[in-house]
């Protein structure tokens, strides 16, 4: 796909595999400016996940189960638990979305 940035703004670009056996993967970037057809920049990313937190694992027993909805239930009623693990949908913000995201992520699989 393709993504316009405009000039002297960035972007945050974030992925999510679909794949939870994954250890490693490569990302490449070709970046082309409008008005400057020399410019063009290829970037390449080798990416190792050892030791990656499974989102939704939140005990770590490497599954995903109803002990995590639990888990998270409480973290959302209590408002405690590391957001970086349990915002499940990246809105900065862990709340009913985030377990009804894990809810559909066990009955999917």
């Amino acid at each position: 796909g393709e993504i316009f940035i405009p000039p002297y703004e960035d972007l945050e670009i974030s992925f999510l595999s679909n794949q939870s056996d994954l250890l490693s993967t490569n990302i490449s970037f070709s970046i082309w400016p409008l008005h400057h057809k020399n410019g063009e920049k290829e970037l390449f990313y080798n990416i190792n996940l050892e030791n990656q937190i499974n989102l939704g694992d939140f005990n770590q027993d490497g599954f995903i189960n109803i002990i995590d909805v639990v888990m998270l239930v409480n973290m959302v009623l209590d408002g405690t638990g590391d957001s970086s693990i349990t915002d499940l949908n990246n809105d900065n913000e862990v709340n009913i979305i985030d377990i009804v995201i894990l809810v559909n992520q066990i009955l999917e699989n």
